[in-house]
């Protein structure tokens, strides 16, 4: 079905409406995405009923996707989603009021990072006094802060050249610990191989902060 710009404009409301249920129902059938060797429905369609002859269907991204989502793309070291949450702000920040707002106006930012199953010490967090550590937030929020153009320039060069120098991570790793590798050695070698593949992770989720963290600069 091919409908040109200017014509939809033209068509009545319930020519529209029957289109786009259409190709909604359309999408929520047909678009799929693999994990493995199965395929799983990208779209989930979910109803919400108003009394008892009206209702409202909308559509969600199946949870399993936007994990796999996230995933695939720090595996190839894009950094958009965390991109956004992280960028300096262009003015002053909102002050602090407890331990759960504060910081970004329209992204909450929690002043701790806290496993929600530690229930425990979110309790604490919610019911103690924190004016004091709001105060010293505030504090730094309102100090305003620019780049060292020629300590930037330096760590951009020793980024080109491979890094590994200072606080900056190693560019690449030696080698990649295949599940081959692993399978094939010795016991002893298994837990050398295993130390080393668990050394590139950490330096990947090193890259991935640096290389954030330019991205800001």
């Amino acid at each position: 079905m091919l409908v040109d710009d200017q014509q939809i404009g033209s068509m009545n409301k319930q020519t529209q409406i029957k289109i786009g249920g259409f190709l909604t129902n359309l999408m929520t059938k047909t678009l799929k995405y693999k994990v493995g060797r199965r395929d799983f429905l990208l779209l989930k369609p979910q109803t919400v009923r108003h009394g008892a002859t009206h209702s409202q269907g909308y559509l969600v991204f199946n949870k399993s996707f936007v994990e796999k989502f996230i995933s695939e793309l720090d595996k190839i070291h894009d950094l958009n989603l965390q991109l956004e949450r992280s960028l300096p702000m262009v003015y002053k920040p909102a002050p602090w009021k407890n331990y759960n707002f504060g910081g970004y106006y329209l992204k909450q930012t929690k002043m701790a990072k806290v496993h929600p199953q530690f229930r425990e010490a979110v309790k604490y967090l919610n019911r103690a006094d924190l004016t004091n550590m709001c105060n010293v937030l505030d504090y730094l929020s309102s100090i305003k802060w620019r780049v060292n153009s020629r300590v930037l320039e330096v760590i951009e060069h020793i980024w080109s050249i491979g890094g590994g120098l200072g606080e900056v991570p190693k560019r690449f790793n030696e080698r990649s610990i295949t599940p081959e590798m692993i399978r094939e050695a010795s016991f002893g070698e298994k837990l050398k191989l295993l130390k080393e593949h668990q050394q590139n992770k950490e330096q990947h989720g090193l890259r991935c902060e640096f290389l954030l963290r330019m991205r800001m600069a």
